[in-house]
């Protein structure tokens, strides 16, 4: 990733506000509080690699935004830039996903998703081509248009 070094110079409350607008731009803030608190699961669960938000975020093939192939990684790289130049914040999607984060990262929003530590756009859950990974889900719970559930 030849962005690393830009990307590590954000704190915890950048890199989960930048993930949550390219996973969740335009959805009801409910939906990005969960995807924030899918982001805290995975950094809290028993037996976790991650040591912090940032390996959470940015770990291979986790969040589709940061996947190099992705159409929003650009766009991420391009706020992460501005952030560090400390440009003007004016996307107000970037700002609610900012303020998300904070309370995400500060432990001050309740999880809304029952512990869940995966979620899915819900019209792929519901077609012929579910992930062989996500067939043996538990406590499915839909927020916009996501589905956010636990393994068996």
């Amino acid at each position: 990733m030849a962005d690393t070094g830009l990307l590590t110079a954000l704190s915890p409350n950048e890199i989960v506000g930048l993930t949550l607008i390219g996973e969740a731009r335009g959805e009801p803030i409910e939906d990005i509080v969960a995807v924030g608190n899918v982001i805290k699961n995975r950094l809290y669960r028993m037996g976790t690699p991650y040591k912090s938000y940032n390996d959470v975020c940015l770990a291979d093939e986790q969040f589709s935004c940061w996947n190099s192939n992705d159409t929003n990684r650009p766009f991420l790289i391009d706020l992460a830039a501005k952030m560090i130049h400390n440009e003007a914040i004016l996307d107000p999607y970037l700002v609610q996903c900012l303020f998300i984060a904070e309370g995400i990262v500060a432990n001050k929003l309740m999880d809304n998703t029952k512990s869940a530590q995966y979620y899915m756009a819900s019209t792929l859950l519901n077609s012929i081509k579910i992930p062989v990974w996500a067939k043996n889900r538990k406590n499915d719970i839909v927020k916009g248009n996501h589905t956010f559930f636990s393994l068996l």
